[in-house]
């Protein structure tokens, strides 16, 4: 995957080629794009794959994946907006000296300086909105490139959408869309393709005028109440016997996540036993949303649980993903994984009824839970934000405001109490 395209008074070269010294604990390596023209310079693409999945002759990702698809094309683009940016500085009214590499790639990073437009055909709304699916999400998580990609092809079946430029996208033309969306879709779905186009659109146009926000109000049905249990159900959950090994698991699972600060069961279910230091009472581990470490000490009553499965087989602690997941590329990890979250959630649900719970338990219950129980304690919002890993305290708030209407009766009662 290289270029070589004469200008007026340059040429650029670019050449892809993986960077197996800086692979990760996966075994991945990123993917660098090396730019050629009066020095060399480089510029990171942000995707990672396995040297096994990488065609270095032919410098592009040899595998058949829809994942490998989507990272071609990125590279493809990336390689394609490299030649343009030279073209660009090139042009450029006050240039006095040649175009380097290290010029290319600095004007390719988050834009420093203003660049001409070149004579070539204005790009489409729907190309630029393409382009930024492929370049801002394309190496990032598989469920918003899935979401944000349904949306991209939900536009592209209006029909004033084709042919239509970013000049052209004005307020009456959003409102037209949404309107359009509300004869055909249902109105959680024109909320979701509306945040993601409108995501899009701030990547492709940060500056842009006219915006998707705020046309899916009145889209979204009523936010269901965040759900908890009380402390005598986490002792009853612990107590209860005679489970089947899918409910028991299921069970684990459930209590790891709640001892744990109430971690997501994304990063639960990808918790390795080398993370794991029983001796210093210790557990290590990355949040699902972000590269941030956790380091949470055992719980005496989460030990147990966790001595239970350090001796099992493969490297993960609970067999729900297979024992190569680190190594598989990232559509099949995407999958494996929803697919381990709904067998998870069936065997929560077959406990509820086992146990006789009145709220149907589900692994982010214990998210919530978490975060209320360590509300109760301290009064201070900052102690479950901290535990949770929010960026903002009022995404806290939403999860301490979600009380239970017994506790709610018991909290008010006690205000009016001599």
């Amino acid at each position: 995957m290289s270029t070589h395209l004469a200008l007026t008074d340059c040429a650029v070269k670019t050449r892809f080629w993986l960077k197996t010294h800086k692979a990760n604990k996966a075994g991945k390596a990123p993917i660098s794009l090396r730019l050629t023209l009066n020095g060399t310079a480089e510029v990171s693409t942000h995707i990672r794959v396995l040297p096994s999945e990488w065609g270095g002759h032919d410098a592009k990702i040899i595998t058949s994946t829809a994942a490998a698809v989507t990272y071609n094309k990125s590279l493809d683009i990336l390689a394609a907006k490299a030649t343009l940016t030279a073209a660009q500085l090139e042009m450029l009214p006050d240039r006095t000296g040649p175009v380097t590499a290290a010029e290319i790639a600095r004007a390719m990073r988050p834009k420093k300086i203003v660049l001409p437009t070149p004579s070539t055909p204005e790009p489409t709304l729907t190309d630029l909105l393409t382009t930024a699916l492929h370049t801002a999400y394309g190496a990032g998580n598989e469920g918003t490139l899935t979401s944000y990609g349904a949306s991209l092809k939900v536009w592209t079946k209006w029909p004033a959408s084709q042919g239509l430029l970013l000049t052209g996208l004005t307020a009456s033309v959003t409102a037209a869309f949404a309107g359009w969306l509300k004869q055909h879709y249902a109105p959680t779905s024109r909320a979701t393709m509306l945040a993601g186009l409108n995501a899009l659109l701030k990547h492709a146009a940060p500056a842009h005028p006219a915006t998707f926000a705020g046309l899916a109000k009145g889209c979204k049905t009523q936010r269901k109440q965040r759900k908890s249990v009380k402390r005598d159900t986490i002792d009853e959950l612990f107590s209860c016997e005679n489970l089947t090994p899918a409910q028991t698991l299921a069970r684990d699972v459930f209590m790891t996540q709640y001892y744990l600060h109430g971690s997501r069961v994304g990063a639960i279910l990808e918790l390795r036993k080398e993370q794991i230091d029983l001796t210093a009472g210790r557990v290590r581990f990355t949040t699902h949303k972000s590269t941030r470490y956790k380091d949470v000490a055992i719980p005496s009553r989460l030990r147990p649980v966790l001595e239970k499965y350090m001796d099992s087989a493969g490297p993960l602690l609970f067999p729900y993903l297979p024992a190569d997941y680190f190594k598989l590329d990232k559509s099949t990890k995407f999958k494996e994984k929803d697919n381990a979250r709904a067998t998870l959630g069936n065997a929560l649900y077959r406990l509820s009824e086992r146990v006789g719970l009145p709220v149907r338990l589900h692994s982010h219950i214990a998210r919530h839970t978490a975060a209320l129980r360590a509300y109760e304690k301290t009064k201070d919002l900052r102690v479950p934000q901290q535990m949770l890993g929010h960026a903002s305290i009022a995404e806290t708030a939403g999860y301490i405001a979600s009380l239970s209407t017994d506790e709610l009766d018991s909290a008010v009662a006690s205000v009016y109490e001599d």
